[in-house]
């Protein structure tokens, strides 16, 4: 990406070079000045892998409040209230061309038999505001993708450096132990699938990916057993022209241990995210539930922030359970229902925004429409 951001600006400065030369007489320097400021992208739109936030660790998690928007996505009868089926999280793809996202949101189905599924719906670029949402949309289902595993957790998104119409959803499948690579385009649909089976990870619950160094990081975690695998890919050799993985790039890079108690008795719950905060210093943020039940949407809503050392090239995060940020988020009736336990997660904006996704863990109907509440805060 970095090298069509380099070619778009010369472009830039190339025509404004050719109209002073040309039109000399009607422009001014200053006028060269304002349009190079105007058109010289943002440093995070050079990241592929948004990792980079505007602000130090306690200011990005504090700020998650300020500013809360519902949406909706529409969710279908077979994903109401049953006792063990709910949703699980939820990870938007980065802006396609035409500016808007996919919204992807994992739903696992235990009773017998059953599969698993994968929604995808589309979130227009007219929600969107600096890469923020800012309007109250229902979001179309795209697509419901049945897979084998029954209860997917935590995803992550890759964005493909090489087709900006194209992106890897990447599941954790929790019961299968194994990772899913889901391939999908600017249309929401997934087109193929590869799998990948990491080393010694009992339970997969969530799967972080970050880039560092130009190298991608796909860190498995475990937070059952409060443990997990490291593993390293060249970015370039990692993503084919032929919109495959060639997951023989992906390297193990070593295994590390979690805080064990770090709410609801569990490990740095699904759906967390690695940062790195404007003093570069890096961390994971996960958040939860914090009511009278474990797993469940009620109650406040816990974030914390765990600081992560990269000392002599290995991942590992602080053992300290105390964690460096910790907030609690008061729940609100505007949330609909929403919560850390449900279609949930992080993400970072464009310009460097931390935002929290909170979501319904069950369809609800409202008048003859199912749908499912979500919230982005920020």
């Amino acid at each position: 990406m970095s090298h069509c951001i380099d070619s778009f600006r010369s472009q830039i400065i190339e025509r404004v070079y050719i109209m002073l030369i040309t039109n000399k007489a009607k422009l001014s320097p200053l006028f060269v000045t304002v349009s190079l400021l105007i058109y010289t992208p943002v440093a995070y739109s050079t990241e592929r892998f948004p990792v980079s936030l505007d602000l130090p660790i306690s200011d990005a998690v504090d700020a998650l409040n300020n500013q809360c928007t519902t949406f909706y996505a529409d969710t279908q009868s077979d994903h109401s209230f049953e006792i063990s089926d709910h949703h699980q999280s939820a990870e938007f793809s980065h802006t396609w061309p035409d500016g808007s996202k996919t919204l992807f949101i994992s739903h696992s189905e235990m009773d017998s038999n059953d599969q698993g599924q994968i929604l995808s719906f589309h979130a227009p670029a007219s929600m969107f505001s600096n890469d923020l949402i800012d309007q109250q949309r229902e979001l179309k289902l795209v697509e419901k993708h049945y897979i084998d595993e029954q209860h997917p957790s935590g995803m992550a998104w890759l964005p493909s450096p090489i087709d900006a119409h194209h992106g890897v959803l990447v599941i954790a499948s929790e019961e299968n132990g194994e990772l899913l690579f889901k391939h999908s385009d600017a249309s929401g649909k997934i087109t193929t699938t590869q799998t990948f089976v990491p080393n010694d990870v009992a339970n997969i619950t969530d799967v972080w990916a970050f880039e560092k160094d130009q190298q991608l990081w796909l860190i498995v975690h475990d937070m059952n057993h409060g443990r997990g695998a490291a593993y390293q890919a060249n970015i370039d050799e990692l993503f084919t022209s032929d919109h495959q993985l060639d997951l023989t790039a992906l390297h193990f890079n070593n295994h590390y241990q979690s805080p064990d108690e770090t709410g609801c008795n569990k490990s740095l719950g699904q759906n967390a995210q690695v940062v790195r905060d404007s003093n570069n210093d890096w961390y994971v943020v996960h958040t939860y539930s914090d009511g009278l039940f474990c797993g469940i949407n009620s109650g406040d809503i816990k974030i914390k922030a765990y600081s992560i050392n990269f000392d002599s090239e290995l991942f590992n995060i602080n053992q300290d359970p105390v964690p460096s940020v910790v907030k609690t988020l008061p729940y609100q009736s505007s949330f609909k229902g929403s919560g850390a336990d449900g279609a949930a997660g992080f993400r970072i904006s464009s310009q460097g925004k931390l935002t929290l996704i909170l979501g319904e863990q069950f369809a609800s109907l409202s008048g003859f429409n199912w749908r499912s509440a979500l919230v982005e805060c920020r």
